[in-house]
């Protein structure tokens, strides 16, 4: 007879498969496992400032835009669908809107992202990007809590972090979570979400792990608009892990874009254009 996991084994499971790719982390950690989303580059590789490509103000480049593509063609290779363990996966779409081609996701009783990894590391310090919904999740309990952890809207960042920086504790459950699943597991990462539960500017920990820090950039009680962002990596990073890391801004390791509705087995459709990002003059 096999032995069943222990309860650490198995949270440990649950934690980093769960979120993406944003979250690639179980619902435990869904952030991490939907973030990590799979391997997004060695994020445990200290990486000198010499051998970490700067990013120009730019698109996310030809190959990867959605923007260069006609509605209803195949995504661009460069945007990998990660799924989360044995929960249904979202569907994903090129379709026409005002600003050229974008991402649709449909999403009801799903969870999944796609993830755009940058091989190296990138420095970024900006991003921006347009993003709209046409309901919110429905059936979830509050915002923060694992019941309620449903989002129409999510793009998450994440970071070649260092592992040396991640307090003890949680540094040995990610050493086990990369032994265990995926050696490249993303020690940091930053989700943003626009939702009508959290006030906008907020910031609250994943109710899997501390490891994913969620940035609240809208509070809107009714979906439908595009909503054009525009962020300063550096400061959103240092609010959701300053005090943690101490200054300065990790590279890049990859973006993914997410809805779920697994939680509350609601239905929504989420729309992105694509990301464009720019490096500090």
């Amino acid at each position: 007879m096999t032995p069943r996991p222990s309860a650490p084994r198995t949270e440990a499971r649950r934690a980093w498969l769960r979120a993406a790719g944003a979250l690639s982390f179980g619902r435990a950690w869904r952030a991490a496992a939907v973030a990590s989303l799979g391997s997004v580059g060695a994020q445990s590789r200290a990486q000198t400032a010499d051998s970490v490509p700067r990013a120009t103000a730019s698109p996310s480049g030809t190959e990867a835009a959605f923007a260069a593509r006609a509605p209803g063609d195949p995504i661009p290779d460069l945007w990998q669908a990660k799924g989360v363990g044995s929960i249904p996966q979202n569907q994903v779409r090129l379709e026409a809107s005002e600003f050229g081609t974008v991402l649709r996701i449909d999403s009801h009783r799903s969870a999944s992202s796609l993830v755009r990894r940058f091989e190296p590391p990138m420095r970024l310090e900006r991003l921006a990007w347009r993003w709209r919904t046409d309901a919110w999740p429905s059936g979830v309990g509050p915002a923060g809590e694992k019941a309620g952890d449903d989002f129409s809207l999510r793009l998450y960042v994440m970071f070649d972090y260092p592992i040396g920086k991640v307090p003890l504790g949680e540094r040995w459950l990610l050493r086990i979570a990369r032994t265990l699943y995926d050696p490249h597991l993303p020690a940091a990462t930053l989700c943003y979400v626009a939702d009508h539960r959290l006030a906008a500017g907020s910031v609250l920990v994943s109710p899997y792990t501390g490891r994913v820090q969620m940035m609240a950039l809208r509070q809107e009680a009714q979906p439908g608009a595009w909503w054009s962002e525009d962020r300063d990596l550096r400061a959103d990073f240092q609010r959701a892990f300053g005090a943690e890391h101490g200054p300065g801004l990790p590279p890049v390791a990859a973006l993914a874009l997410a809805a779920d509705t697994d939680q509350g087995g609601g239905r929504v459709r989420a729309w992105f254009s694509d990301p464009r990002w720019s490096a500090a003059r």
